[in-house]
């Protein structure tokens, strides 16, 4: 029992460890999540807040590239950089409306996602109608 203990605390000292190396989640998880708020949502919108901040998103093209499903990873609003998770949050000149609509302001931080998991959702949502007119379109 104790070496099974032992084994589990030292595996999950080393996922907390490589966690806190990887820069995307660092900017990510400054501030605590709001469960409280986040447990609100139904099961499809946390499972899809959860794959944004983890830059495991399949709608966004960083991992479809990443995976192999596209030839390359531009993103499809801006056609500017890697359409990543911190590129759709801070970056993407294409949501410049967007984010201000959404979270009262033009520049946002990553730590917005586990800060206001409601405005998330709804940025979110708001990107899938924006690339879904893009995919209708062409």
């Amino acid at each position: 029992y104790k070496s099974i203990k032992a084994e589990i605390k030292r595996r999950l000292k080393k996922k907390t460890e490589y966690g806190m190396k990887h820069e995307t989640l660092k900017k990510i998880y400054i501030t605590k999540i709001d469960f409280e708020a986040e447990n609100a949502l139904d099961n499809k919108m946390r499972k899809d807040i959860r794959r944004f901040r983890s830059t495991h998103a399949p709608k966004f093209k960083y991992w479809q590239h990443k995976v192999g499903r596209v030839e390359d990873d531009l993103c499809r609003l801006c056609q500017e950089e890697t359409e990543s998770t911190e590129h759709i949050i801070k970056h993407c000149p294409a949501l410049t409306k967007s984010r201000e609509e959404i979270f009262n302001d033009r520049i946002v931080e990553m730590d917005i996602m586990v800060k206001e998991p409601n405005k998330l959702m709804k940025f979110l949502q708001k990107i899938d109608s924006i690339i879904n007119r893009i995919n209708i379109n062409h």
